[in-house]
């Protein structure tokens, strides 16, 4: 950046730092910088002239575009609320929640099938097509189960 408001243009990035980067990168970074820029930090620069703490992170960090991968990231995902709230609601936990992350991710530690991170993805959605719900939206006739056939 040239100082607190502005970027440097394409010619002066390539000029000042010595980088070859394609201009399209270039400009895409810049727009998404510029979003997340104006979006998250005020319009005055700080009395004190200290650079905000994620400027700050950027700058001393190595690996500069994990910091911003990791900074949009966190403003924009959300965790599926709905699936984990159905599931809840469904399962008397007694005090007892699952770990989500570790749910999420067991499949993908387990098996590279594509098949079956499929499977583990709707189910954990709750989107797998099981009796009661093929029932439910008049699918089926019974809902019980097709191998037992003694209960749901």
């Amino acid at each position: 950046m040239k100082d607190s408001r502005n970027f440097l243009s394409f010619e002066e990035l390539i000029n000042t730092c010595k980088v070859r980067v394609l201009p399209l990168k270039y400009f895409g970074l810049i727009s998404a910088l510029g979003h997340h820029y104006n979006a998250n930090f005020p319009k005055e620069p700080s009395d004190t002239g200290k650079p905000s703490a994620i400027l700050e992170t950027f700058v001393k960090s190595d690996k500069r575009n994990r910091v911003v991968y990791k900074k949009l990231l966190s403003s924009k995902s959300s965790a599926p609320v709905k699936s984990q709230t159905k599931w809840k609601n469904l399962i008397d936990c007694d005090g007892w929640f699952p770990d989500w992350g570790v749910a999420y991710g067991l499949a993908a530690h387990c098996t590279k099938s594509t098949k079956l991170l499929n499977c583990h993805y709707r189910f954990l959605h709750r989107i797998l097509p099981t009796n009661v719900l093929l029932t439910k939206i008049g699918l089926k006739q019974d809902p019980n189960c097709t191998f037992c056939s003694n209960s749901p």
